[in-house]
C-alpha cells in the first residue's frame, strides 16, 4: 500500500494502522533479540563462517552492530521481567521506552517502571532513568558522536593542532570542543577565567534545572511582591527561590506582556531549552507562551509561562494544539477533539495481538504448530489463521 493510497483512508483508521505497525515493529525487534540471543549462546554462528553474532547479523541479516547489540541486550535483560515482557508483545510499551527503562527495572520494581512507560513521554522517561541512576551512585555521561567527512576530519585535526601549539601541550578532542565553544561566546579559545567561570556558572545552573525532580513548574509558587521603583501602582511579582539554580534578583511585572531577556532565559532554562509540546522535538526558534492568554487577562509570571516553538505556537492559537491548566495534574495538552497528547500510542494495544508470547502475531501458522496450542489459540478473542489476516493490515502488508 504506497503513501498516496494510504493518503485516502480515513483518518481514524490511518492513524490506528500507525499505532497497530509500531506495535508490530516492537515485536518483531524482540523476537530478533531473542533469535540472536540464542545464536550468542549456542554458539551457532560458527556454521555460517562469523565469528560472533554481530558478524553472523551483519553477515546473514544486514543488521548492523549497535542494533544487534540492543535487541540482544533487551531480549536478555527481559527474561526475568514477565510484565515487561508482556507488555512489549501485546504492543502496550515502545521499543524507545523499553531502551531506556531496560537497565533500571527489577522484578521488584517492573510494575512502576511499565506505568510510567505508558504514561510519560520518552524524554520525561529518559530524565527519570537518568536520576535513579544518579540515585544508585552513577555518574552521569553524555556521549557526543559525529559523522564527519574526510575534509572536516582534517580540519578538525588542524584546528586541534593549532590550539595544542598555542598551549604547548596536546590538547584532548574535549579541550578543543571547550576552546572552540568560547571562540564562539567570548571571540577568543581561551578567555580570562573570570569569564569562563561565568559561564561554566550559568552551564551549571543549566544542568541543576535539568536534573530537578519532575514535577509541574506552573504549580503555584511561593511569590513576593514588591514597588516598581517609580511606578507605585505597579506591583512586581519576586519568586522566592525553591532551587538553587533560580534566579532570587528576578522580578516579573504580570501587567507587561513581553518578559525580558532575563525573564525569558530562566524560562528556558526551566523548559529544559525546549518545546514544552510532549514529544516536541524542536530547540530552536523557541517563543513564550502565555498558558492563560495575555488578551483573556492571564498575566506575566513564570506560573503562566512556557517554553513552546514557533510552530507549536501557531497551532496552539489556531486551536490545534489546546494547552490547560489543571490543580491536581499541572498541564493538561489535547488536540482539538480532546484527547490528550501526553498519551502514548500504545495505550490502544491492537487487538491482534496474541495473549502468549510467540504463538501468534498478526496471524497464526497453520502448519508445523502444536495442535492443542492452535486450537487454543483459534479460540481466542480476536486471533486469526494465515488467511484471516487482519483487514487493516492487509494491505500494508501485500507488499513485504
Amino acid at each position: 500500500m504506497t503513501a498516496v493510497e494510504l493518503q485516502q483512508l480515513d483518518r481514524e483508521e490511518l492513524h490506528r494502522l500507525a499505532r497497530e505497525s509500531a506495535g508490530l515493529t516492537v515485536r518483531s525487534r524482540l523476537i530478533l533479540g531473542r533469535c540472536l540471543l540464542a545464536i550468542q549462546r549456542s554458539q551457532s554462528y560458527y556454521e555460517r563462517g562469523a565469528c560472533s553474532v554481530y558478524h553472523f547479523a551483519l553477515l546473514e541479516l544486514q543488521i548492523p552492530q549497535r542494533e544487534a547489540y540492543q535487541s540482544i541486550l533487551v531480549a536478555r535483560r527481559l527474561e526475568v521481567l514477565p510484565g515487561l515482557t508482556q507488555a512489549a508483545l501485546t504492543g502496550k510499551v515502545s521499543w524507545s521506552a523499553l531502551e531506556i527503562i531496560i537497565s533500571r527495572a527489577t522484578p521488584d520494581n517492573e510494575s512502576t517502571w511499565l506505568e510510567m512507560a505508558q504514561t510519560l513521554t520518552i524524554k520525561r522517561l529518559a530524565r527519570l532513568a537518568r536520576q535513579a541512576a544518579e540515585a544508585e551512585g552513577e555518574a552521569e555521561k553524555v556521549e557526543l558522536k559525529v559523522q564527519l567527512s574526510p575534509e572536516e576530519m582534517a580540519m578538525l585535526q588542524q584546528v586541534l593542532r593549532d590550539l595544542s601549539s598555542q598551549v604547548g601541550r596536546r590538547l584532548s578532542m574535549r579541550e578543543c570542543l571547550e576552546c572552540l565553544c568560547c571562540e564562539r561566546l567570548f571571540g577568543s579559545p581561551f578567555p580570562e577565567e573570570n569569564e569562563k567561570q561565568r559561564l561554566r556558572e550559568e552551564v551549571r545552573r543549566d544542568v541543576a534545572a535539568q536534573k530537578e525532580p519532575i514535577q509541574a513548574p506552573w504549580a503555584a509558587a511561593a511569590a513576593e511582591e514588591e514597588d516598581c521603583p517609580g511606578q507605585p501602582d505597579v506591583q512586581l511579582v519576586k519568586a522566592i527561590p525553591r532551587k538553587e539554580w533560580e534566579n532570587g534578583r528576578l522580578s516579573f511585572n504580570p501587567q507587561s506582556r513581553q518578559v525580558t531577556p532575563a525573564q525569558r532565559q530562566e524560562i528556558l532554562r526551566r523548559d529544559g531549552y525546549q518545546c514544552a509540546v510532549p514529544d516536541c522535538p524542536h530547540i530552536l526558534w523557541l517563543h513564550i507562551h502565555h498558558v492563560v492568554y495575555w488578551s483573556d487577562g492571564g498575566v506575566t509570571v513564570p506560573e503562566n509561562l512556557l517554553t513552546v516553538c514557533g510552530k507549536c505556537h501557531r497551532l496552539i492559537h489556531a486551536g490545534v494544539i489546546r494547552v490547560s491548566q489543571d490543580d491536581g495534574r499541572g498541564l493538561i495538552w489535547t488536540d482539538r477533539e480532546g484527547r490528550e497528547l501526553a498519551r502514548k500510542i500504545y495505550e490502544e494495544p491492537a487487538d491482534w495481538w496474541a495473549a502468549d508470547e510467540l504463538d501468534g502475531g498478526p496471524w497464526i501458522e497453520d502448519e508445523g504448530n502444536d495442535p492443542d496450542l492452535l486450537e487454543s489459540s483459534r479460540d481466542r478473542p480476536g486471533a486469526r489463521t494465515r488467511g484471516q489476516t487482519n483487514p487493516c493490515l492487509s494491505g500494508f502488508l501485500a507488499w513485504r
